[in-house]
C-alpha cells in the first residue's frame, strides 16, 4: 500500500509551462512520494490532432522530439511511473489505427518503445472506443 502518491497530469509537452518540471521536482523533494502516477496528456500532439493546428507551433517531428526532452528529464527523477491512457496520450495510436490498421499492433508495446524513454509499469492499453 502506498502512503504518498504523486499524480502528474496534463503537461502537454513541449508546450508545458516553463517552470513545470522544476515545480514537479520540488513537490517530489518536499513530499517524497512512494508512488508516481502519470494521469495522461504528457505530450500534446497538437501537430497530429484532427483539429486545425496553428502554423506557429512545431511540426509533428519537432513536437515529438521536444516533448521527449521533457519526458526524459522527468524520467531521471521518476524512473518508475504508472502511466494511464489519455486522449492526447493515445492520439498517435488512434491515428495509426484509423489510417493504417495493419501496423497498429507495432505501437501496442510498452510506451518506452514509442517515447524512447519511460520505464512505465503499465503496458499501453487503449480505453478509447473508436466509432
Amino acid at each position: 500500500m502506498y502512503k504518498r502518491v504523486l499524480c502528474i497530469s496534463d503537461l502537454h509537452a513541449p508546450y508545458n509551462h516553463p517552470d513545470s518540471v522544476d515545480f514537479i521536482k520540488g513537490v517530489n523533494k518536499a513530499f517524497k512520494p512512494d508512488c508516481v502516477v502519470n494521469m495522461g496528456d504528457e505530450l500534446d500532439y497538437s501537430a497530429s490532432s484532427y483539429h486545425e493546428s496553428s502554423t506557429e507551433l512545431y511540426n509533428p517531428a519537432k513536437e515529438l522530439n521536444e516533448g521527449r526532452k521533457v519526458i526524459k528529464e522527468l524520467e531521471k527523477v521518476f524512473p518508475k511511473v504508472m502511466s494511464l491512457d489519455s486522449n492526447h496520450g493515445s492520439m498517435a495510436f488512434r491515428s495509426c489505427l484509423l489510417r493504417t490498421p495493419a501496423i497498429f499492433k507495432c505501437f501496442t508495446s510498452l510506451c518506452s518503445s514509442f517515447y524512447e524513454c519511460c520505464t512505465s509499469t503499465l503496458p499501453y492499453k487503449s480505453c478509447n472506443k473508436l466509432y
